[in-house]
């Protein structure tokens, strides 16, 4: 369950806010276990007992066909806003490293005559970032739609083993 919650932001970002806000930003890691048991040991024996198979079903029959659409659609505009912002963090960290790999002189001429002011290191990596974004989210797309559920756990355990594995490696 906690590996599915970590990402690219999660690893890149909390270090940061760590730095910029104290030790009160390891506050909401100290209540991930006591919040996981409530769910574990409480939500899901719940659902169980009811024999339903979502939260969305419960909101359906507790009140009505509309509050179970809003739920949701409130529900996906949050996981599609998650995915963009991890798809975009970890293609920015991408294109940070792809960029400084290309020589200076393959710069687009048209890009440096629009705006010849710009330092061309960052040009190239703006004009990576997009090809990147694209290429991250058709890979993810391809693999969850290929191999389905079975990849989806699957890259939950390889990304879990390399998070954890660098955080170990780093300390």
């Amino acid at each position: 369950v906690l590996a599915t919650l970590m990402s690219s932001i999660s690893y890149m970002g909390v270090p940061g806010e760590m730095i910029k806000n104290g030790v009160a930003m390891f506050a909401q890691y100290l209540a991930l276990p006591l919040s996981m048991t409530v769910v574990l040991f409480v939500w899901v024996p719940f659902f169980m007992r009811l024999r339903f198979t979502s939260a969305y079903e419960y909101l359906e029959r507790r009140f009505d066909v509309q509050t179970r659409i809003i739920g949701s659609l409130l529900f996906l505009m949050l996981r599609l806003g998650w995915m963009s912002m991890v798809t975009y963090v970890g293609s920015l960290a991408l294109s940070q490293m792809v960029g400084t790999l290309i020589p200076a002189d393959t710069v687009d001429p048209i890009a440096r005559w629009f705006d010849p002011s710009a330092a061309e290191p960052a040009m190239m990596r703006a004009s990576f970032l997009y090809w990147i974004i694209v290429s991250v989210g058709l890979s993810a797309t391809v693999y969850g739609s290929v191999g389905g559920f079975r990849a989806a756990i699957w890259n939950d355990v390889l990304q879990s083993v390399m998070l954890f594995g660098g955080t170990v490696m780093t300390l």
